[in-house]
């Protein structure tokens, strides 16, 4: 997660554990990314560091993560909600499934499932999807 001044300068960056489902192990993979404070001002990137217009899925991601590094990447997920976790005061994880069948998670900002259409209401805590469904969430 990047946190932004009024004037889009990056103030930190967050943490992040992302499950990953392998399709030539048949296991789920985690990765690991911990948070800093920046130390000097970090310019967005541009909307024009795309890796390309193509719609990727997360398997696409996991295989060129470090060749993709700091561009944008098209993903095609799919409507439905798995899992949503409040980990911050304002910000979400969301466990979705992308279009080519493999899973991922993607932080938001607080309100953000619900312009999107994944939530009804915002909810705190971590629900899985039929929790979700049982609240009216979904």
């Amino acid at each position: 997660m990047l946190d932004f001044e009024p004037d889009s300068w990056v103030i930190y960056v967050g943490h992040a554990e992302i499950p990953l489902f392998s399709q030539a192990t048949n296991s789920v993979l985690y990765s690991s990314f911990d948070y800093t404070p920046a130390r000097e001002k970090i310019a967005l990137p541009s909307l024009s560091a795309r890796v390309d217009e193509q719609t990727h899925d997360f398997n696409d991601i996991e295989q060129h993560k470090f060749d993709w590094a700091k561009k944008i990447v098209r993903i095609e997920i799919e409507p439905k909600l798995l899992q949503s976790e409040q980990i911050g005061e304002s910000t979400y994880r969301a466990f979705l499934k992308g279009t080519a069948n493999h899973y991922g998670v993607v932080e938001f900002p607080s309100d953000a499932l619900v312009k999107l259409g994944f939530l009804k209401k915002t909810v705190s805590r971590k629900h899985a999807w039929e929790e979700l469904e049982k609240m009216g969430a979904l």
